[in-house]
């Protein structure tokens, strides 16, 4: 018996780091997303994808992940 396996992926980059480190503002400048941007920490609750218009005519997909923090396994923060 054969399976066939396809690997699909979310995004080509993705903005990983603390909360309020940029990673949104990021995405925003370099893409044309809105992404919720505000001065406290998780604001962002999803990932946000955006796209990158590349000079050769590709898009570069961007996702800009929700913020890692110690300890988010066992109940901090968002956990």
């Amino acid at each position: 018996r054969w399976l066939s396996v396809e690997l699909r992926l979310v995004a080509d980059v993705g903005f990983l780091g603390k909360p309020n480190a940029g990673k949104s503002t990021l995405l925003a400048c370099a893409s044309a997303a809105k992404p919720k941007i505000a001065n406290y920490p998780f604001t962002t609750i999803v990932p946000n994808l955006g796209v990158c218009d590349l000079d050769d005519g590709e898009g570069l997909v961007l996702c800009d992940v929700p913020g890692l923090i110690e300890g988010a396994a066992s109940g901090t923060g968002l956990g």
